[in-house]
């Protein structure tokens, strides 16, 4: 009985976070798309000294997304 709980456990939990990735891809798609629509002079252009450019930004969550899915690759990896 255990045992079917935790592999119910697990199948709800997995169809969850594949729920949370897909609704972030389509995110990151609209924002793209967004973005293709944006003067890339704008893009690049930064509004202080102090602060990010629209493309550091994104530049910022593409590595930040690569490092998160391989920290999620290692621990599926290693259990």
């Amino acid at each position: 009985m255990c045992n079917l709980m935790t592999l119910n456990i697990i199948i709800n939990m997995k169809e969850k976070v594949e729920n949370i990735f897909n609704q972030l891809e389509q995110t990151k798609d609209s924002l793209m798309t967004r973005l293709d629509e944006i003067d890339s002079v704008l893009l690049q252009k930064k509004p202080s000294d102090e602060n990010w450019s629209i493309v550091q930004i994104i530049s910022h969550l593409e590595k930040i997304e690569s490092g998160t899915l391989k920290y999620i690759e290692k621990k599926n990896r290693c259990g």
